[in-house]
Parts: structure tokens; C-alpha cells; sequence
């Protein structure tokens, strides 16, 4: 058996016998030195939001703040932004290069296709946005990069909205026309495409 010394009083030394295989009690200064990675990010993250005020002391509104904003210590969720953004950037060349296109038949079937493509990308950059800005509050746009990023997505998600509002207008006006046009008969008068504000194209959606 192994003997190990804890501690010296008046009557002479403490033996404490140790089992072959045990391992010691370990000491305070090892218990804070295994603070776990999930602890240590939810310290940044409150040091980040609240200065000095430690945790145990936030309410439960700041709690949830701090446990959202500690997910994006996590270096596999930045590497995973990366990759994301390095991936929209591939397609907005690629929807470039589309537009460049001589062959018209193929170009609107995959421009079509690179719309849906596109708006499944800015909804995850809002999404992205939404939580930090809830996360993070007001101190999230004291940069100028991250307003510029925030500017940029919020106009380019408004404008996808603004599209797909005005398809569904179009539709819905094309349907009214070619149901008068049924129901007036072949001498009919109908107003052209240009008459009610909208081009012709949007007329065959």
C-alpha cells in the first residue's frame, strides 16, 4: 500500500493509506482546473453582455441571452458561417454567370431554380440575425461591419418578400383577366398588360 502525508499536528504526522489503483482526492485547485469548455463559453459570453456580473446574479431573461449568445463561442458554429457565406458567394457568381447566358430557355429555368436557392440562404442570414440581435441586443451593431452585414441582409430578404408579393399579385390578376376573357366571349374588350401597370411576362406566371 502506498502512504501519502496529508497534514502534520501536534501528535505527528496523519497517515492516510491509499489501495494500490485509487487515485487521491483531488484538490481545489484541480476542481477549477477542469471547468468544462460549455462553462468557460457561458463566462465569455456573460463578460461580453454584462461586464462584471457574474451569472448566478442575472434574471432569467439574461440568463437565456447569455446561454444563446454562448453557442456562438462554439468555434465549429463560426466555422460552420464561414462555410456558409463562401458557399452564397459561389452562387451569386453562379446566378451571375446564369444571367449571362445566351440560351433563354435554360436561363429562366435555372434562374428559377436559383431563387429558391438564394431565399434558402438569406432566411438562414436572417434567422442568424434575429438570434444574435436577441442575444446580443444593442451591442451587437456597435460595429459599422455589422450593420453593413445586417443592412445587406434585411434589403435583400425585404426585397425577396417584395417579389414573391408581387408574383402572387400577378397570378392572382391573371386569373381575373383570363376569367372575364372566358365569360365576355371573343369581342370582348380587355385592357393590355401595359394598361394595368404590370409588364407582360408577369401576365403568364
Amino acid at each position: 500500500m502506498a502512504v501519502a502525508r496529508v497534514g502534520v499536528e501536534e501528535e505527528g504526522p496523519i497517515e492516510v493509506r491509499v489501495k494500490p489503483g485509487a487515485t487521491s482526492p483531488p484538490s481545489e485547485l484541480s476542481e477549477g482546473d477542469d471547468t468544462s469548455e460549455s462553462r468557460k463559453r457561458t463566462d465569455i459570453a456573460c463578460a461580453k453582455l454584462f461586464g462584471r456580473r457574474q451569472y448566478d446574479e442575472l434574471s432569467w431573461g439574461e440568463k437565456q441571452r447569455v446561454d444563446v449568445a454562448a453557442v456562438f463561442e462554439i468555434r465549429a458554429v463560426d466555422y460552420t458561417t464561414i462555410v456558409i457565406v463562401v458557399l452564397y458567394s459561389i452562387v451569386i457568381f453562379f446566378s451571375l454567370a446564369i444571367d449571362s447566358c445566351t440560351v433563354e430557355t435554360w436561363q429562366a429555368m435555372a434562374l428559377s431554380q436559383m431563387k429558391y436557392v438564394d431565399t434558402a440562404f438569406l432566411s438562414v442570414f436572417m434567422l442568424e440575425l434575429i438570434v444574435k440581435s436577441f442575444a446580443y441586443g444593442a451591442k451587437y451593431y456597435y460595429s459599422f461591419v455589422t450593420v453593413f452585414d445586417a443592412a445587406i441582409v434585411v434589403v435583400s430578404f425585404g426585397f425577396i418578400i417584395l417579389e414573391l408579393t408581387v408574383r402572387a399579385h400577378a397570378r392572382a390578376l391573371t386569373q381575373c383577366l383570363a376569367g372575364s376573357r372566358r365569360q365576355a366571349g371573343p369581342g370582348s374588350f380587355l385592357l393590355p398588360a401595359h394598361r394595368v401597370g404590370l409588364p407582360s411576362r408577369w401576365l403568364i406566371l
